[in-house]
């Protein structure tokens, strides 16, 4: 049985909204008539031109800013370079150095060299480790802002138009099919066979899932709620319709880089 609107907390209404910082967490177990009040939204007219308005003002603009993991515009050797002189890779590397000063001085301790030899490869290895995911969170980063501004197909006011990614806001309805990329954090309300793919997330978030509008009672957090498409994913294959519940930055994937649970590494300065 669906929960009645009066029985919204004020925890649950306050969820999405720009001064608090907890971010949404509750839309995947909540019926669509709960959504549609929490938004003040119709899950078939959409928002009205003013209410878009409204929310433009209220929530801002569907737009971030990923941590910089520096050194962006650097030639990629200088980049490189720093990492491999990090704080922690010059540890090893003085390390290293003194292991085979020792040895040098005195070449039966054999054991000096293989420890050196171990230090310097645990250097190198770490610091091209780093400026694998400095180059891997540039590319993410230039193909999330392609996203931003693509042309989406929403519904205001009962009517369809097209309108760019930045200037969707919570509330609207949006129209998914083969091949969209999310905008946005997505509540489906309407599904029809619809894939969904991860390419965008960390290996441990890929996933291709088949969809569902239902409500999800599952105990698993909304980032693996199956009626609920997160921004940066993109659909397979199949249709579907859904209200837009979180616009950057406080989507899931934008949430967890800013929590630096994921892509993290060193400062480069």
């Amino acid at each position: 049985m669906a929960l009645e609107l009066g029985s919204l907390s004020e925890a649950d209404v306050g969820a999405n909204q720009p001064e608090g910082k907890q971010g949404h967490q509750q839309e995947h177990s909540m019926d669509i008539l709960e959504i549609c009040h929490m938004f003040e939204t119709d899950a078939e007219a959409g928002l009205t031109i003013e209410q878009a308005l409204q929310n433009r003002e209220t929530y801002g603009e569907n737009a971030y800013e990923i941590p910089d993991y520096g050194g962006e515009g650097i030639p990629h050797y200088i980049v490189l370079l720093r990492y491999l002189t990090s704080n922690l890779a010059m540890y090893l590397w003085a390390a290293a150095i003194l292991c085979f000063i020792g040895y040098g001085m005195d070449k039966r301790l054999e054991f000096l060299l293989f420890t050196g030899a171990i230090f310097t490869s645990l250097a190198t290895l770490g610091g091209c480790y780093y400026f694998y995911q400095h180059m891997k969170g540039i590319s993410i980063k230039k193909e999330l802002i392609t996203i931003l501004e693509q042309e989406f197909q929403i519904i205001r006011s009962g009517e369809e138009r097209n309108v760019v990614g930045s200037e969707i806001v919570p509330g609207d309805v949006i129209r998914i099919v083969g091949g969209t990329v999310f905008p946005a954090d997505i509540r489906l309300t309407e599904c029809d066979r619809l894939v969904v793919e991860n390419p965008l997330f960390p290996e441990a978030l890929q996933t291709r899932e088949t969809m569902q509008a239902t409500r999800d009672f599952g105990l698993h957090e909304l980032i693996q709620a199956r009626n609920v498409c997160l921004f940066g994913g993109r659909a397979a294959e199949g249709e579907a319709k859904g209200i837009v519940i979180a616009i950057n930055p406080r989507t899931a994937l934008i949430s967890k880089i800013e929590e630096k649970t994921i892509w993290e590494g060193p400062c480069v300065t």
